[in-house]
């Protein structure tokens, strides 16, 4: 049993994290009497919340817009009142207006950093007029805004007021050994206006003892190996 072998033999046996578990939720569970209830219907009760209701972002959250790569805020320039019906709590939300408005410039990424690594974040969105917008965990696309990829996704059909325009929201849980530090969306295929509230993110992430578990049993099938070939 040669070295190219060996690799196959690792690659093949070696488990590997799937990494996050991504899990959507219809906009029929928008409740704006009972926000708890709700919370508790997106499995993201006691989580830390983002509301937009001001322009003070909460701690350990920062925002990226791909107009100003790198430059992260804590705060955003305004509030925004949506008459679009895209709100999951209160009336405010974020745009990826960078003025948080109606107008142009927009930004095609908006990313949002957590400063300590989180283990679940979750986050409504709305007036997405086209399909297929990306969802990335740390820079990675894990799933597009479809009904393919997310069964609980509505196609906005009249996005003006008194129009549906609630999308999905969605939930990414880190598996065991796995951190969130940031989560985005990317209309790169598009330049609409899309809009996020209620985002949720809860835990520091502190790695598992997993990925050490998974060197431990690299060594030793490794020297299996070896021991076999003798």
């Amino acid at each position: 049993m040669n070295q190219r072998l060996l690799l196959i033999f690792l690659f093949i046996f070696v488990p590997f994290a799937s990494a996050f578990t991504i899990t959507d939720f219809s906009p029929s569970l928008y409740n704006p009497n009972d926000t708890p209830a709700m919370d508790a219907a997106l499995g993201i009760t006691g989580y830390t919340i983002e509301d937009f209701e001001d322009t003070t972002l909460v701690d350990n959250l920062a925002i990226e817009y791909s107009t100003s790569p790198g430059a992260l805020q804590t705060s955003i320039p305004q509030v925004h009142l949506t008459p679009f019906n895209t709100e999951w709590d209160g009336s405010h939300i974020l745009s990826n207006d960078i003025n948080n408005n109606y107008g142009p410039p927009t930004a095609n990424i908006v990313t949002f950093h957590f400063s300590q690594g989180v283990d679940s974040v979750g986050i409504g969105v709305g007036e997405f007029d086209r399909l297929n917008h990306s969802l990335l965990v740390n820079g990675v696309v894990v799933a597009l805004f479809n009904q393919t990829d997310m069964p609980g996704f509505e196609q906005v059909i009249n996005s003006g007021p008194g129009g549906f325009a609630r999308n999905v929201y969605v939930r990414i849980d880190a598996e065991q050994g796995e951190t969130i530090d940031s989560i985005a969306i990317d209309i790169s295929n598009s330049t609409e206006r899309v809009q996020f509230d209620h985002l949720a993110f809860t835990g520091n992430a502190v790695p598992e003892p997993s990925s050490l578990s998974l060197f431990a049993l690299t060594i030793f099938l490794s020297g299996l190996v070896r021991f076999c070939v003798r």
